[in-house]
């Protein structure tokens, strides 16, 4: 009981200065200098801030000072142990390197963030003695040698790069590292011993990450950048070394490899992908293993939200995988039969292929067919080709996208999910409107009128009364448009929109109106 007393004080200033920087921050001017603007890369169509790691940094440091100056127990346990020390230079490094690659006046390369990752990882095991020096597998304790601190060098590199890279939907990478620090809590109180007092750095880390998620969660208001994204990283990266270091007392090795597994993984496929595409170009080996750290817009999340999913739904397929994982740490601690660990290998490796399968990496090693399949129809109403032929391409697999005339009486034995009604002419405004009403004397369904903002404004009082109808500015983002269908589905309506531009100009991004949303307000 005495320990959590001492910890629930710096719980609540970790989160009280990391909400609070993070409010009055992101609220200032600061803002326009750490601007995350929209590309082909990225999901969101809006200018966002990245300035979540900068705020959630300051947080961190004012709460490291103000239990340093009240003389408190938990900053003594900070700058006695390893662990701690390591996350505070960490913390140091990051915020430097971070700061200036988040901002619009500089651009940090690929390779000095590297270097900048390398020395900290050195720090951490020369510096801190923080390293696997043994290996437990499956009981069996095998002494590494020398190849123990290379190895965890790195391991640190990697999973920072990791937690980097997986920072592409709103709340992922965040939410990552929320259930990365629980699960080390976990496994130290399954330890027990003096390993129980890591909670006094994993507890009030916790309260830090839920201060930024507050901002994070979808919608998102706020990016952590790079700056965040490391420090995260290098926060998961040493509590699961730690982690490591307990094969002596009863903890599998593995288990650090758990508390981290989708971001790894993710790390993995990736550069084995890349590689790929250079080895199908007979690219030489140099530019093959340059391809491997060039970003792009393949990763998990971008392959699930261009089957349709939200990001919602992506959140929570990739948060439910990352649990799944994380249990196999606790599984492997808990079980004492060789044959049940071997079948929680077995397990995560299968999950492996099956997400390889579904999300189509490279040649499908095997298939799982269904058994009953629902064909899901989104009906267009529109004379452009192109924009046919986007929606067509950012739907996949999900949907069957047809073309209609007038509403007949067949389509009631088809799913239709959504009509999407595109005005490109202002001569035929009204017939198109009018489509609107013909849907509704056979449909429920959602609809997607889109044209321009003119029209919108001025015709959005005749369908106020229309429930499940909305609007979508011209020019139209196509990928939102897709993730707005997908979320009507899934949750059966959009309760509230994200996406409203409050101060509309001609270079603003385009945005999803409700119907209902915009009758009101005129």
């Amino acid at each position: 009981m005495n320990i959590f007393t001492n910890i629930l004080p710096a719980t609540i200033l970790f989160f009280f200065f990391s909400f609070v920087a993070i409010y009055l921050i992101s609220s200032s001017g600061l803002t326009r200098f750490f601007v995350d603007k929209p590309d082909k890369r990225k999901v969101h169509s809006i200018n966002i801030p990245r300035i979540g790691g900068f705020c959630v940094l300051i947080g961190f440091f004012m709460t490291i000072i103000t239990l340093l100056i009240a003389q408190s127990s938990v900053v003594l346990f900070w700058l006695s142990d390893p662990v701690g020390l390591s996350i505070i230079v960490a913390a140091i490094a990051v915020f430097i390197i971070g700061f200036l690659d988040d901002t619009t006046f500089f651009e940090i390369s690929a390779f000095h963030k590297l270097l900048v990752q390398f020395a900290i990882a050195i720090a951490v095991v020369f510096g801190f003695n923080l390293y696997i020096a043994d290996f437990n597998f499956l009981g069996q304790i095998h002494y590494l040698g020398i190849f123990g601190p290379i190895i965890t060098i790195f391991w640190i590199v990697g999973v920072m790069n990791a937690f980097n890279i997986i920072d592409g939907i709103d709340g992922l990478m965040g939410s990552l590292t929320l259930l990365t620090l629980i699960f080390s809590t976990v496994l130290f109180l399954l330890v027990g011993g003096e390993n129980i007092q890591y909670m006094i750095i994993t507890i009030p880390v916790i309260a830090m990450v839920l201060a930024f998620l507050k901002y994070n969660y979808s919608p998102a208001t706020i990016f952590a950048g790079d700056t965040g994204s490391l420090f995260f990283g290098s926060i998961a990266a040493i509590l699961s070394v730690r982690i490591g270091m307990l094969a002596n007392e009863g903890i599998e090795t593995l288990s650090m490899f758990y508390i981290v597994a989708f971001p790894v993984i993710e790390v993995i496929i990736s550069i084995i992908r890349r590689y790929s595409y250079g080895q199908a170009d007979n690219k030489r080996i140099i530019e093959k293993l340059k391809m491997t750290m060039m970003p792009d817009n393949r990763h998990i999340h971008h392959r699930l939200v261009n089957k349709g999913y939200s990001h919602e739904r992506v959140l929570f397929f990739i948060v439910t995988l990352a649990i799944l994982f994380a249990l196999c740490s606790v599984s492997l601690t808990l079980l004492e039969n060789k044959i049940l660990k071997i079948s929680v290998l077995v397990y995560s490796f299968f999950v492996v292929l099956r997400i390889i399968d579904y999300l189509n990496y490279g040649k499908r090693i095997f298939h799982l067919k269904k058994s009953f399949i629902v064909e899901k129809h989104i009906m267009i109403f529109t004379d452009n080709k192109f924009f046919e032929g986007s929606i067509v391409s950012a739907i996949g697999e999900n949907h069957f996208v047809e073309k209609f005339e007038t509403i007949r009486e067949e389509y009631k034995k088809k799913n239709i999910e959504t009509f999407i009604i595109y005005n490109e002419n202002d001569n035929f405004i009204e017939r198109d409107i009018s489509k609107i009403y013909e849907i509704r004397e056979f449909f429920n369904t959602a609809i997607f009128f889109i044209s321009a903002r003119q029209n919108l404004e001025k015709y959005s009082h005749i369908i106020k009364n229309e429930k499940n109808v909305y609007f979508v500015e011209q020019p139209c983002d196509v990928t939102m448009l897709v993730h707005n269908i997908e979320k009507i589905s899934y949750f059966g309506n959009i309760s509230e929109n994200p996406y409203i531009d409050e101060n509309p100009s001609k270079e603003s991004d385009s945005v999803l109106k409700e119907g209902e949303k915009n009758a009101s307000e005129s």
